[in-house]
């Protein structure tokens, strides 16, 4: 009983660890393949075109700039596409991340020292 209360906390503190490591991965900015309309104000053209948009979040953009909305290659996150399956992808990657520094934590703890095996 005492043993599935310590996995369930250690799931929950994962989860949460992984949650606030893909928030945190919004540093992780770049220009990707989504195109997004830009708005006739920021276009050379007298028409919308297509450019290229900013994202945000890693391994997958869960933040994506909207150049008709906000201050074009800036992201924002009010203004700007919130993806929220992009960011559970990144948030269950973290996990495993964590997940594996736990396990690899725990297996470090549980073998003897050298000098205590002579």
């Amino acid at each position: 009983m005492k043993t599935s209360r310590v996995r369930a906390r250690t799931f929950a503190a994962l989860l949460v660890v992984a949650a606030a490591l893909a928030g945190a991965s919004a540093i992780a900015q770049r220009v990707g393949a989504r195109q997004m309309v830009e708005g006739e104000a920021w276009c050379s053209t007298p028409t919308p075109c297509a450019v290229r948009a900013l994202g945000a979040g890693f391994p997958l953009p869960y933040l994506v700039d909207d150049p008709q909305v906000s201050v074009p290659n800036q992201i924002g996150l009010v203004e700007d596409d919130f993806r929220a399956g992009a960011f559970l992808v990144d948030t269950l990657f973290w996990f495993a991340v964590a997940g594996s520094a736990v396990f690899a934590i725990q297996r470090m703890r549980g073998r003897p020292s050298a000098s205590n095996r002579a």
